[in-house]
């Protein structure tokens, strides 16, 4: 059906020259790859330069709705070759991506991978036990996953079923990582742990990686990745701000996109005096310059004119055994305007209730203005394909 389906594009779309397919059944006005394998020229008659395009993506949409993001060959393939560095991949390495290939971050393993002529390790979809078993069988030597990929394999009881002892480290994204799970995860691999924050605007923005302190792995995304620069600015100024304190990320550098596609109003949202990225992301850069995300602007809660931060209500609900999934969003509110709702997905046979969500939070010493107000139980979690919760479509029948 796809290769009909693409034919058939081809008909209807001048643009498309080719349709390409893999494997023996090639139907008319399609080109074999086999064939083209046979006949190949190794020079490459127009070798792509730095600011050519490369990969056009789509924002996943959590926020708001999807944007096109053009990105080039410097911007994809300079982030991946500085990574091979930092992590000290080889071609001795086998790497294993929990994230799909359609999405950008399942991409920038990939490129590492290729840069390093390291094994890529293939996994068909994620499944906890395919993927679990797959790491005993193939032994990866490092693994790209989101924090809900290692709620899911936790859950199942995997990490300690399963020989996790070929991974050097591994590499978490896409979402808040709890540092009480990436411990736990930790002890249970043996495995290295780094987190790394991006963006589909300009893939690793920064991550730290194995040879660094434990600590810097488990509490920040590390230092900004090589060839970018990274700036935590006021809300209200635009001007930085001392370490350690909270406001908007801003990003520029070589792995950074050139602009939304046919986009001049959401680009001149996005970009402000000397080429910085406004990531939309909340942020603090400590003294030593590792990154720590805090949030997402358009994910405060405004409650009756006073705007918190939900994810430190979400870190200490996560903390609790009966919740595997969480969030806290905004619905509204005829007196106040917003008023928060926790969504909760829980682990099998266990139950909770406003009440005691509300006395876990008191316990954790949570301001009462930050206790949401209502609590819905779902049985799965709208997620994006690297894991992170959908938030839009949580609240979207609400509004």
């Amino acid at each position: 059906p796809t290769q009909e389906i693409m034919l058939d594009c081809r008909r209807n779309f001048s643009a498309l020259e080719h349709v390409i397919i893999l494997g023996s059944e090639v139907e008319k006005g399609a080109i074999g790859y086999a064939s083209l394998m046979d006949n190949s020229d190794p020079e490459i008659a127009n070798p792509p330069v730095g600011a050519d395009p490369f990969l056009l993506l789509y924002t996943s949409g959590t926020t708001s709705n999807p944007k096109g993001v053009p990105l080039t060959y410097q911007n994809m393939m300079s982030n991946s070759r500085l990574s091979v560095d930092r992590f000290k991949v080889t071609g001795e390495d086998r790497i294993l991506s929990a994230a799909p290939f359609s999405h950008l971050y399942g991409l920038h393993c990939y490129h590492i991978t290729l840069c390093a002529g390291a094994a890529a390790v293939l996994l068909p979809g994620f499944v906890p036990a395919q993927m679990a078993e797959l790491v005993e069988t193939m032994c990866p030597t490092a693994v790209f996953l989101g924090p809900a990929h290692a709620v899911a394999l936790q859950s199942a009881g995997l990490l300690e079923k399963h020989d996790f002892s070929s991974l050097r480290f591994s590499v978490f994204s896409g979402a808040y990582c709890p540092p009480d799970l990436l411990r736990a995860y930790h002890a249970s691999t043996g495995s290295s742990v780094c987190q790394l924050w991006g963006m589909t605007e300009l893939a690793a923005g920064a991550y730290s990686y194995p040879d660094q302190d434990k600590e810097v792995g488990i509490n920040s995304a590390g230092p900004v990745a090589p060839g970018n620069e990274i700036r935590v600015v006021g809300q209200e100024t635009g001007e930085p701000v001392v370490p350690d304190a909270e406001g908007e990320l801003q990003v520029r550098g070589s792995s950074v996109f050139p602009g939304y596609l046919d986009n001049p109003d959401a680009n001149a949202e996005a970009f402000v005096e000397e080429g910085w990225f406004r990531t939309g992301d909340l942020a603090v850069i400590d003294a030593s310059g590792n990154l720590k995300i805090t949030g997402r602007i358009k994910e405060l809660i405004n409650r009756g004119g006073v705007k918190y931060n939900p994810v430190e209500v979400e870190e200490v609900l996560l903390s609790d055994p009966r919740i595997e999934l969480v969030a806290i969003a905004p619905i509204p509110d005829a007196r106040l305007g917003e008023r928060a709702c926790c969504f909760a997905q829980l682990r099998q046979d266990k139950v909770i209730d406003l009440e005691k969500v509300c006395a876990l939070l008191e316990s954790h010493g949570i301001s009462k203005s930050k206790w949401p107000e209502d609590l819905i139980i779902v049985d799965e979690m709208p997620l994006t394909p690297t894991r992170k919760v959908i938030k839009g479509k949580l609240t979207e029948h609400l509004r």
